[in-house]
């Protein structure tokens, strides 16, 4: 149970502080005016999807002793790969 609630205890210092992070930059973009409220829904979608992208490589590349693993990565992978992607201004440079 003691490791259980360090676990939770680290994973909330974790996040709460990446969280902060993100947020404080936001802010400090969306002050210099380099950044619109326009651009925060996309800044959103592009800012999950590459948090994504790292899990998806890892759970691709794993090695699991049951065969519906491999299959299920192998499908997940296809449907990343086959979804057009939309390119966040920001991240262009184009306004």
């Amino acid at each position: 149970m003691r490791r259980l609630r360090a676990s939770i205890r680290h994973n909330l210092t974790y996040y709460l502080s990446i969280g902060a992070a993100g947020l404080l930059g936001v802010l400090l973009l969306l002050a210099s005016g380099q950044l619109s409220w326009g651009d925060l829904l996309p800044l959103a979608m592009l800012l999950s999807n590459t948090y994504g992208a790292r899990p998806r490589r890892v759970w691709a590349h794993a090695r699991a002793s049951t065969p519906s693993v491999p299959s299920r990565a192998r499908a997940l992978s296809q449907a990343a790969r086959s979804r057009e992607l939309r390119v966040c201004p920001l991240v262009t440079g184009s306004r």
